[in-house]
Parts: C-alpha cells; structure tokens; sequence
C-alpha cells in the first residue's frame, strides 16, 4: 500500500483508457449490461482460476536483477524463459544465471538475499521455505456490470472489506457531466437505510469528513447518479455490498502490510506482493484496485500491474475495465515477451468474453492461450484453459 498522502478529491481521468484503441465502447462490441442511472452489480464466486499466482499464500519474488538477463524455468515447463523483476517464485522454481550477475530475491518471511548461486539451482536454495504450486483463491462474477461508459459505475469500494471507516471512493467520469448525486446506505434488516448523500463534481472522492464513518457489523452500498442521467432507478436488493474489516483482521492486515512498505524494494514491488499476497487473504479488494490504479496513474507501465488490475476487476464483474486492462496487459507482455503473463492476461479476457455473451472473441483469445500454454509446457495452466473453452 503506498504511504499515507492527504487524499485529494478529483475527476478521475481513466488511465486504463489513455490509448484510443481501448476507449469505451471502441473495444465493447456486445451489448452493455445494466443500462440504469443507479448501477446495481451482483458478485458470484462461480468457478475458481489460478489468475493469482501467490493465491494468499507468501512465496519468493524476484526483487532486482544486475547484470545479464535472468532465466526461469517453472515445474513442468520445457524450457527457461526470461525472468522479470517482480515475478512470483515457487519452491521448486528454477533460475539459471550466469557468471557476473547478481539476482536478489524477496523470500516469503520478506527476507531479501542475493544468495542466488551463478548457473542452474531451484528457489528453495536460497528461499528454503517458498511453497511449490498453491491453489488460487480468486473466482469469476457470474453477473457483470460496468458494460456502458455512459453510467457513473463504481470502481471502488466495490465488494468485500474495507480497512478505514473512511474510505477512498472512486467511480466511473461519465463524459458531459459536471455533478454526481453519491449516496452510502446501510443494511436495515430487510431495507436499506440512508447514511448520507452528497453531491460532488469530482469521480475520485476523499470520504466525507462531515458525514458517519462507517461502523464494524454493518454491511454498506455505495451509488452514484450522475446529473445528466435521464431516469434514476433503484430496482430490487442492493447486491454490491461491503463492509468494515473487523478490529482482529485490521490488526493482522495491518500488521501484514506493515511487513511489506518496510521492505527495501521499490513500491512497485511491494504493491505486487500486497495485492497478490496479502489483500486477497482479507478481502481487500477495494484496496488492491487503489493501489493498481495509483501505479497507472504515477505513469507505471507494466505487465503484471495490468494483468492484476484485470484480475481484480473480473472478480468484481466490472466488464470495461477488465477488458481494458487485460488488453493493456496483453499488449505490454508482447512486446516484452512474457509469455507467461501474456497466456494468463489472454485467458482472463476469453473467460470475460465467454461470461458476457461475447463466444467467437472468447475462442480466439483462448486458442491463443491454449497455444501459449503449450509452448510453457504448463500442463496445469493449459487444462485450465482448455476446461473454459466452448
């Protein structure tokens, strides 16, 4: 999690939308779902995909590397593949460096060594307690939203818990519209109470100081109406619903990242392991999208960022942004050549095309997976694939 800064309320300009090929509906070619003024999403956890790799669980990463490139060679692959700063590293991992290089690794209890011997030698030598494989944690929205720019979507919170009583609200700018009418409701037995509304012509918002912090046991819903919407709607059970973490899991997660910002790595890295290592294991969903997005929005450009960032957003059922940045991340491992990275962020978006009705996109994106999957040699990650393909 980046330092604490006084936070500033502001439009939020999409950076998963900065090139004109990823604009709006310039990539959405089916219909948008859940076309209302007040956006009501729904999250089901349907059917579980190894999109994280950490899955909760703590493993070696790879900090830096000086010198030559570094390879790397999972269980089950035919060959060493170039490895990156950041890539997550399983026990029985195997890294091939040569002569001159100095690899410096993150071990799971957030110890860093550079104990990484010159030529072939597995992660456990210099990490010994870095676990093989782990079953993934993240699953799928069954039902999705977030399919027309038009609408002032929630990005954030979203789902699942939030660690302040005051958190970070983020929703989607809808172009031509100078006010947004956001209203916090809390669960009422079978109703759903007011807390507070407010208007504001800003998308990013600090929570307001003035208004109810929200209160351990309680259960909240965050919507937006932006000013030019033509019909205002609230049609059936508010299904987005989060809630603040409870004072024992604070003081855990808290306690978890503290562990991770006072590591000497870059905050790039730390927000690696934090959103594939530790929010997952809290629910912290909103949290990890903030964190992403503060990555994108400081001008950070990377494969695993993008790739995460669709990951979160897949298991939300916000359909623009996971397509967004699974493209991005698509993109960004091509011309990196991570294939690794690039198979998962293809099979992310096939899964995506398949859940919202979009079969012959979800056949090309995950034949191109399939085959990447093929040339790893990961035989888990290509049955995977395989069992979403139609």
């Amino acid at each position: 999690m980046p330092p604490v800064q006084p936070c500033q309320p502001r439009v939020w300009a999409n950076p998963l939308t900065s090139q004109p090929q990823l604009l709006g509906h310039s990539g959405i070619k089916g219909k948008a779902r859940f076309r209302r003024s007040l956006l009501i999403g729904t999250l089901s956890l349907v059917s579980w995909l190894g999109f994280t790799a950490a899955a909760s669980a703590q493993l070696a990463r790879l900090h830096s590397i000086s010198g030559s490139q570094v390879q790397l060679k999972r269980s089950g692959w035919t060959n060493f593949r170039r490895a990156l700063p950041g890539t997550a590293l399983y026990g029985d991992d195997r890294l091939r460096v040569r002569p001159g290089t100095v690899v410096v690794l993150v071990c799971p209890d957030r110890r860093v060594t550079d104990n990484v011997p010159a030529g072939d030698s597995s992660v456990s030598r210099a990490c010994p307690d870095t676990p093989r494989r782990v079953r993934p944690t993240f699953g799928v929205s069954e039902t999705w939203s977030a399919g027309d720019a038009a609408l002032p979507y929630v990005i954030s919170p979203w789902s699942g818990q939030v660690l302040t009583p005051k958190p970070l609200l983020r929703w989607n700018a809808v172009a031509g519209a100078q006010l947004y009418t956001v209203t916090l409701k809390k669960r009422d037995g079978e109703d759903w109470a007011e807390v507070w509304t407010i208007q504001s012509s800003q998308t990013t918002l600090c929570y307001p100081a003035s208004q109810p912090a929200l209160e351990l046991g309680d259960e909240y819903v965050l919507q937006v109406v932006a000013e030019n919407a033509a019909e205002a709607s609230d049609d059936g059970e508010p299904v987005e619903i989060f809630s603040l973490i409870s004072r024992d899991e604070r003081a855990d997660a808290e306690a978890a990242i503290a562990a991770v910002n006072a590591m000497d790595a870059s905050q790039e890295l730390k927000t690696l392991i934090l959103v594939d290592e530790v929010y997952p294991s809290y629910k912290l969903f909103a949290q990890g999208i903030n964190d992403l997005l503060a990555l994108v929005e400081s001008g950070t450009e990377t494969t695993q960022i993008y790739r995460l960032l669709g990951d979160y957003f897949i298991r939300s059922g916000l359909e623009l942004p996971t397509e967004q940045s699974y493209l991005k991340a698509i993109e960004l491992a091509a011309t990196g050549e991570n294939l690794e990275e690039q198979v998962r962020a293809q099979w992310g978006l096939g899964t995506l095309y398949n859940r919202v009705d979009r079969p012959e996109e979800a056949k090309v994106l995950l034949r191109q997976a399939q085959q990447g999957a093929m040339a790893l040699g990961d035989a888990k990650l290509l049955a995977s694939i395989e069992a979403e393909l139609p």
